[in-house]
């Protein structure tokens, strides 16, 4: 999630604002559909990337996991879904600073409070209605579910593609904005 949020918002909030190497790209005869997917793409490797490396040092430590096409698939919309978020928040956040501060409030917490290190059964039932609203929540029950073969979260799955369709969606219309 953060390595395909800030692999993608950072930069291309910094060359949108002040090299302005973006409007390159939207003065160019591509659609805005199509950079918005390559720049997705870019940061959907990134984090496969990083995951890689972690799963890699897990099983080097002697993790048993159980890594099947749907823990990728997981994975892969995950990866996607953070890019575009990355993407929507660059081309909206006016300044490097603001951008930093999304990162700090809404990524930052969202990685602590998303069932990703601690159990949210025990929360008060208002901050868990919160917490399940977050994408990285129905990551975390989903991978965790195939992890360690439990029964899986369809649900979450469904929530995931909806959530990537949503952030790509927003992505395009900010940056068709910007032409």
């Amino acid at each position: 999630m953060n390595v395909s949020f800030n692999s993608i918002a950072i930069p291309l909030n910094i060359s949108r604002l002040y090299h302005r190497t973006y409007e390159e790209f939207m003065m160019a005869p591509i659609s805005a559909c199509s950079v918005v997917l390559g720049e997705a793409a870019a940061g959907c490797l990134r984090g496969l990337f990083g995951a890689v490396v972690v799963l890699g040092l897990s099983f080097a430590f002697g993790a048993r996991l159980n890594l099947v096409p749907l823990f990728w698939l997981i994975l892969l919309l995950n990866s996607f879904l953070f890019s575009c978020l990355g993407i929507f928040a660059a081309m909206l956040i006016n300044s490097h600073e603001d951008m930093n501060a999304f990162s700090s409030f809404v990524i930052v917490p969202m990685a602590f409070l998303s069932n990703t290190f601690f159990s949210t059964r025990d929360l008060p039932a208002a901050v868990n209605l919160i917490i399940n609203v977050l994408p990285l929540t129905h990551t975390s029950k989903a991978l965790r579910a195939l992890a360690l073969q439990q029964p899986f979260p369809w649900e979450s799955l469904l929530l995931l593609a909806f959530f990537a369709a949503l952030f790509f969606w927003l992505a395009v219309r900010v940056s068709l904005r910007g032409e």
